[in-house]
């Protein structure tokens, strides 16, 4: 788990799963770096896909102490995986930002899918996955 701060305030936590046979000695490296950026300069690879899901969901007592804040504090949660050219699925990740520190900006080309879930929300624990 990687937390993150902008001004040394907690801003997300970042969770990755990588293969170890495509990321070498990984944890050696600096890991305050962007992690895509070392990727395709480290390792060659750049994101041909990505899939992500974004869900509003609330702080659980883990993410609430590393966070710095109450549990139950609005967070919403990205579940990620990145392909490379060949399909090859490189980096399964979970992040989680402060709901109220945070603005997504998103740029597609192509199909678009938007899905809903009976019972998602806030706290719910339910959702596309």
């Amino acid at each position: 788990m990687r937390p993150r701060s902008i001004e040394g305030r907690p801003l997300s936590l970042e969770i990755s799963h990588l293969p170890a046979d495509l990321f070498p000695q990984f944890l050696a490296r600096d890991l305050t770096q962007p992690f895509y950026t070392m990727f395709e300069r480290d390792y060659g690879l750049r994101p041909h896909d990505v899939d992500e899901t974004l869900e509003s969901v609330t702080a659980s007592e883990h993410e609430a102490e590393l966070l710095r804040v109450p549990v139950g504090t609005p967070l919403m949660r990205i579940r990620r995986v990145a392909r490379s050219d060949d399909g090859t699925p490189f980096e399964r990740a979970t992040d989680v930002y402060l709901a109220d520190r945070m603005r997504f900006t998103m740029h597609h080309v192509g199909y678009v899918r938007l899905s809903a879930t009976a019972g998602a929300g806030v706290g719910s624990g339910a959702g596309t996955r």
